[in-house]
C-alpha cells in the first residue's frame, strides 16, 4: 500500500499567540518534529500549508509542500485537500505540525498495522487515554466523497467524517508521547514536567 506522511503546517495558531510551527525545539522547527519520523520511517512527507505560510519555510525543506486552496478550514479539509493532491498514494498518514514528541517508531507501529487492517477498513485511528486521535490518523483515499459531503454540510471537525466511514481504532498507551501538543506558550512548561 503507498501511503504518504502529510504534516499539517496550516493553522494560526491563536492560543499561541505567534506562528508556533516555526518555533525550535531541540534544534529543529517544530514542524520538523513531525516530518522527521515520516521520513525516517521511509514514507515519502509532505507538508500542507496555505498561501501565506508557504513562502516562510525554508527553500528546499525535505519534504514537498503542498498549498491549499483555502485557508484556516481545519484538519478535515487538509485530508480532503491531500487526497486530491496526492493521487498517486492509497493513503495518507496525517500528524499535526505541533506534536514535537511524536517518533518513528510510532508511525512504524501505526504504519504495521494499517498494512493488515486497511483497506478493509477505511482508517486507522489511534486511541490514548480514552481520546481518539483522528489528526495522527492513517486514511485510505476511499473517504474523499465522504469528506467532501460532510465539508459541504458545513463541518469542520473529523467526527463527523469517522462517523461515516469504517475506522479500526487501535489502542496507544496513556503516556504514549505522540499525542502531547502544544497550543500555548506555556504548553512547554507542562510537558516536560
Amino acid at each position: 500500500m503507498k501511503i504518504a506522511g502529510v504534516v499539517l503546517c496550516g493553522g494560526k495558531s491563536s492560543r499561541y499567540g505567534t506562528q508556533k510551527i516555526f518555533e525550535t525545539f531541540q534544534g529543529e522547527y517544530l514542524y520538523e518534529r513531525s516530518l522527521n519520523p515520516f521520513l525516517s520511517a521511509g514514507l515519502p512527507a509532505y507538508l500542507l500549508t496555505n498561501k501565506i505560510l508557504s513562502p516562510l519555510f525554508p527553500t528546499e525543506p525535505a519534504a514537498r509542500i503542498l498549498v491549499e486552496k483555502e485557508q484556516y478550514q481545519g484538519p478535515l479539509y487538509g485530508l480532503y485537500s491531500s487526497i486530491e493532491m496526492l493521487p498517486a498514494f492509497e493513503s495518507i498518514f496525517m500528524l499535526p505540525a505541533d506534536v514535537p514528541w511524536v517518533h518513528t517508531g510510532f508511525v512504524r507501529h501505526m504504519l504495521w498495522h494499517a498494512s493488515r487492517r486497511m483497506p478493509d477498513y477505511h482508517a486507522l485511528i489511534p486511541v490514548s487515554g480514552g481520546r481518539i486521535h483522528p489528526v495522527h490518523g492513517i486514511y485510505h483515499r476511499h473517504v474523499y466523497a465522504q469528506a467532501e459531503r460532510v465539508l459541504q454540510e458545513g463541518e469542520r471537525s473529523m467526527q463527523p467524517l469517522l462517523e461515516r466511514i469504517r475506522p479500526f481504532y487501535l489502542s496507544f498507551s496513556d503516556t504514549e508521547p505522540a499525542f502531547i501538543n502544544i497550543n500555548r506558550k506555556t504548553d512547554w512548561n507542562h510537558s516536560q514536567e
